[in-house]
């Protein structure tokens, strides 16, 4: 994976309801494109990509 090419595509929030579901927040327009990508990668804080 090349890190200069990484592009912040969205926001994982945090769980609710009791089967765990997550927000997530899309900075995609319209937002339904999130889906769109063929793979995703994410990370918390500065930890690494994975």
């Amino acid at each position: 994976m090349d890190l200069n090419r990484i592009v912040v595509v969205g926001r994982i929030g945090s769980s609710y309801g009791v089967k765990g579901w997550t927000h997530v927040r899309s900075y995609t327009e319209p937002v339904e494109n999130l889906m769109d990508f063929p793979q995703l990668y994410g990370r918390r804080n500065e930890e690494p990509w994975i």
